[in-house]
């Protein structure tokens, strides 16, 4: 950070260019974060300090006429003593052969691989965020650069994305409680996307009987609106945290009745689970290890890598960092053995992952995290089916807001439409 600001500084001092703009140029996210930093170590702002300090430009070069001259040395003048000077110190050549070696090249068939380009899952957190233009504007950008498959979405039954049903005494009401999720649904088949639901433990057990009353009212609509093609096309993963107080055998419960609620009515859409997998212990929470039993009830595996969990911070040593440098390639590898060795292997979905660079507020360079972001990416191209990213700053905070935020995604987006490094094309 002290070099960002050394290099900021140069601009306010040398340089007109806006405050804005040379927050940008030296890795700050906003000016709001630049002048905060910037005052916590100057004691004053960006703007005030340029005005004590500006140094003036001025002209170094000067011209001279030749009349100041006294007396004007032609140039083969120049040229003769240079000459001289050179010739008394030359040492004489003799121009031999060039010497050279004979190196041998072993020519083999180069070893090819395919690579697999996996889909992407675009996060935007509530399924109503797809009625904001601005959002709407960077799906179809990610769409049109990226391999854009699914929106992923939470809380798909919140009050907001489905109001409840008010009394009315019209025989045939004439407003539907499904009018604000029906424009995002048909935003997203008009683009050829698909869902992607996280369905949360606590959102279903916290009033069980009328959310799945309300899903399959839910569904019944969309096959009668959409059809069985777009449906069957979502992704359905049921999560839990790895920290979970629940009981292995209510998680089994809970998940069996949405899987049958789903399959019931459309039995070729994906229902999965998220998988808790630690990468020290090369195994998944005792609370979730009913998911090895029941492969048959099980479409595909979710998953998270995030390298704070074998990173300590307080310790700054290059070799814990190297340590972490592949672990999203690594705990994919674990987690694929893991599965294996219990007879479990479904398709896998990055859902939460995150690129070491530091706090994303403030140290993301131009190209830094994007290049890291390519690089992971690359590595588990042909192991998982999707990789998820974030859509914004501002979107993943929201969705936090009633606990502990965990910067622990990767975001294709940085307040709203400036492209951050994340953004591959």
């Amino acid at each position: 950070m002290n070099i960002r600001l050394n290099h900021s500084m140069k601009d306010l001092l040398y340089t007109t260019d806006a405050i804005s703009q040379i927050a940008m140029n030296n890795g700050f996210p906003n000016t709001k974060s630049f002048s905060t930093f910037f005052k916590e170590v100057y004691g004053m702002t960006p703007n005030v300090y340029r005005e004590k300090h500006y140094v003036q430009k001025e002209d170094s070069v000067q011209s001279y006429s030749k009349e100041d001259v006294l007396h004007l040395i032609q140039s083969p003048e120049i040229v003769a003593k240079l000459s001289s000077m050179i010739l008394d110190d030359q040492k004489s050549y003799s121009h031999i052969e060039t010497r050279y070696e004979k190196l041998p090249l072993t020519l083999s068939k180069p070893v090819t691989m395919k690579l697999t380009c996996p889909d992407h899952i675009l996060e935007i957190g509530e399924i109503i965020e797809l009625l904001k233009e601005d959002v709407r504007s960077q799906v179809l950008d990610v769409k049109k650069d990226l391999q854009l498959r699914y929106i992923g979405v939470r809380h798909l039954f919140s009050s907001t994305a489905i109001p409840p049903e008010v009394e009315t005494d019209e025989e045939i009401p004439t407003t539907s409680p499904y009018f604000t999720i029906d424009s995002a649904l048909e935003f997203m088949k008009s683009h050829d996307l698909s869902l992607f639901v996280r369905s949360d433990y606590m959102d279903i057990s916290r009033n069980e009987e009328p959310y799945f009353t309300k899903l399959t009212q839910f569904i019944k609509h969309c096959l009668q609106l959409y059809g069985e093609s777009f449906v069957k096309q979502w992704h359905v993963m049921f999560y839990e945290p790895y920290y979970t107080g629940v009981e292995a055998k209510e998680l089994q419960r809970v998940y069996l009745k949405l899987h049958k609620v789903w399959k019931t009515m459309i039995p070729s859409i994906q229902v999965g689970v998220y998988m808790p997998f630690s990468f020290r212990k090369e195994k998944t929470s005792d609370h979730h290890e009913w998911q090895l039993e029941y492969g048959t009830s099980i479409d595909f595996i979710g998953y998270n890598a995030n390298q704070n969990e074998v990173i300590d911070f307080k310790e700054i040593a290059d070799a814990k960092f190297d340590f972490a440098r592949d672990y999203i390639k690594e705990k994919t590898d674990k987690l694929k053995q893991y599965l294996k060795s219990n007879h479990l292997e479904k398709p896998l979905h990055l859902v939460s992952w995150n690129t070491l660079s530091g706090n994303t507020r403030y140290t993301n360079g131009t190209f830094f995290r994007g290049a890291l972001v390519l690089k992971n990416v690359l590595d588990i191209a042909n192991d998982v089916k999707t990789v998820a990213l974030w859509i914004n700053t501002i979107v993943h905070e929201e969705v936090g807001k009633d606990k502990r935020y965990r910067m622990d995604g990767v975001e294709l987006f940085h307040y709203l439409n400036g492209k951050r490094p994340a953004f591959l094309r």
